[in-house]
């Protein structure tokens, strides 16, 4: 992916990120585009639905809930 501020390519990062949701705090892999040059990130639609779907995942491993009901 090309930056848009240096339309330089771009490369794909994942840092741990802390996050508070449903009251709690879980920590996920965040995904991004970094611009190497201005040090700024970006993400594209698929990357954010797949950031959140991190943030679930881990928040019902964390709480052993999935769908609000607890695991047997």
């Amino acid at each position: 992916m090309k930056s848009p501020i240096t339309d330089k390519d771009m490369v794909i990062m994942q840092t741990p990120s802390d996050i508070r949701y449903k009251g709690e705090w879980v920590t996920y892999m965040h995904s991004y585009w970094l611009c190497e040059d201005s040090g700024e990130q970006f993400t594209t639609t698929d990357m954010d639905e797949s950031n959140i779907w991190r943030i679930k995942f881990e928040y019902e491993h964390l709480t052993n809930k999935t769908d609000g009901k607890e695991e047997r």
